[in-house]
C-alpha cells in the first residue's frame, strides 16, 4: 500500500514561512551539490557558544558526526535568543 494523500500548508503558513515554495527545488540541488555548505550556511542561523571545527566526519560511516567539537544549547536558540529582539512576547508564568 502507497500513500497517495497530500497536506497543503494553509496560504497564511507559507507566506509566513522561512522559505519561498518556489525556492524550495533551489535548495534542494544546492544541498545535493554540496551538502557540508549547504548545512554550513544554514547553521549560521543559529547561536553558537564555540563554532565547530568541522562541519561533517565521516571517518566512522555509518556513525557520521555533525558540527564536530561545537557547543550550542537548543533551548537557548528555540527561544531566550528571541527574548531578546522580542522582550513584549507573552512567556509562560511557572509555580
Amino acid at each position: 500500500m502507497k500513500e497517495r494523500r497530500v497536506y497543503r500548508p494553509l496560504p497564511e503558513m507559507v507566506i509566513n514561512a522561512n522559505i519561498n515554495p518556489n525556492d524550495y527545488e533551489e535548495a534542494v540541488d544546492k544541498g545535493q551539490v554540496d551538502l557540508e555548505g549547504y548545512w554550513e550556511e544554514a547553521a549560521t542561523e543559529l547561536h553558537w557558544f564555540r563554532k565547530w571545527d568541522k562541519v561533517l566526519d565521516r571517518s566512522d560511516a555509518p556513525f557520521f558526526k555533525w558540527f564536530v567539537n561545537d557547543k550550542t544549547n537548543i533551548a537557548y536558540n528555540a527561544l531566550d535568543r528571541h527574548v531578546k529582539s522580542h522582550p513584549l512576547i507573552p512567556r509562560f508564568l511557572t509555580g
